[in-house]
């Protein structure tokens, strides 16, 4: 009996000393200032891989001053960061089959639905899988905004209000609907539109309204008009270094 008891707390200890060894602390990034939804779904995301995993899967959080949406892809590439919030939009030249997807930003009204839909797009789609093996990259899902509005600094009622506007565009699809209606869309990342509205660089931007308060927009910003401009669905909210996933 006493020999059993000690050999189930030698077996005890060596699980113990496993459990510790192989504990796997992630590093992840949402891109994001602080207040914006991205911050919290990966707050959220820390919480659940540390619950699911039983403690030996955890994720620290860097900050967007340290790596921002824009930067993304180099901090996976680096091993910077083991898991990101990466916008193919903004990266036409790496993610030329992904992006097809935005073509059809316009039609986006149910940002589940239009999430589901990305999902399943770039899971089954071959050369979009292809993209992401070649930057080192792993695709988990996709996510949507709400649909986009427009946020001016000076009331849009009509088409001829768009004339010579200067509107922040997140991707292709929405420079498109701007051009369209006579506007210049000026790409700039999503969290330099603040100060860019502050300077008066552009007259408003094309994003989702929750950015009045992630983005602190309500402070230069007065007008907000509902067009159909869309969802932004081309994202993939959790992408991971392919090395660190193979592991």
């Amino acid at each position: 009996m006493k020999l059993t008891h000690t050999l189930m707390l030698g077996a005890a200890a060596a699980l113990c000393t496993t459990t510790a060894a192989s504990a796997l602390d992630l590093r992840g990034a949402g891109g994001a200032s602080p207040a914006h939804p991205s911050t919290y779904m990966y707050e959220q995301f820390a919480t659940f891989l540390e619950e699911e995993s039983g403690g030996s899967i955890s994720l620290s959080l860097v900050g967007s001053e340290v790596v921002s949406l824009t930067q993304v892809p180099d901090a996976l590439s680096s091993e910077l960061i083991s898991v990101g919030n990466l916008l193919p939009l903004f990266f036409p030249s790496n993610f030329e089959r992904t992006n097809v997807a935005g073509d059809m930003a316009l039609i986006g009204r149910l940002s589940h639905a239009m999430a589901l839909a990305m999902t399943e797009f770039v899971v089954n789609c071959d050369p979009c899988q292809e993209e992401f093996a070649e930057q080192g990259m792993v695709f988990l899902g996709a996510g949507a905004s709400d649909p986009y509005v427009l946020i001016t600094t000076t009331p849009v009622r009509s088409a001829e209000d768009l004339q010579g506007l200067r509107l922040r565009s997140g991707g292709a699809p929405f420079s498109h609907w701007a051009e369209n209606f006579g506007a210049t869309p000026v790409s700039i990342a999503v969290g330099e539109q603040f100060e860019a509205l502050n300077q008066g660089t552009i007259d408003g931007t094309m994003t989702s309204l929750v950015d009045m308060l992630s983005f602190r927009l309500v402070d230069v910003a007065d007008y907000v008009t509902e067009v159909p401009l869309g969802t932004y669905h081309v994202t993939s909210n959790f992408t991971f270094n392919q090395s660190t996933w193979a592991g």
